[in-house]
C-alpha cells in the first residue's frame, strides 16, 4: 500500500503534533521549545527532518540534529 501526503500537509500535522505535546505538558512552553531530531537518511528521516526545519524556521525553535548510521 502506497501513501502520500504533500509537504504542506505534513508540515502541518508535524507542527500541530508538537503543539499539541506542549499544551499536555505544562513544563514545556511552545515559546521555549528546542527539538531534537535523530536521523538514519532513510525517506522517512529526511521528510521528517525537512518539516522540522520548516518548523523551526517558523518558529524561530533551535533545531539539532544527529545523524545514526545503523549499518545495515
Amino acid at each position: 500500500m502506497e501513501f502520500y501526503m504533500s509537504v504542506e500537509d505534513f508540515d502541518l500535522k508535524v507542527e500541530r503534533s508538537i503543539e499539541s505535546l506542549c499544551l499536555r505538558t505544562p513544563e514545556i512552553s511552545l515559546s521555549e521549545i528546542k527539538i531534537g531530531a535523530g536521523i538514519s537518511g532513510g525517506a522517512d528521516s529526511m521528510a521528517m527532518l525537512v518539516s522540522l526545519i520548516h518548523f523551526s524556521q517558523k518558529t524561530g525553535a533551535p533545531l539539532f540534529v544527529i545523524s545514526v548510521n545503523h549499518r545495515i
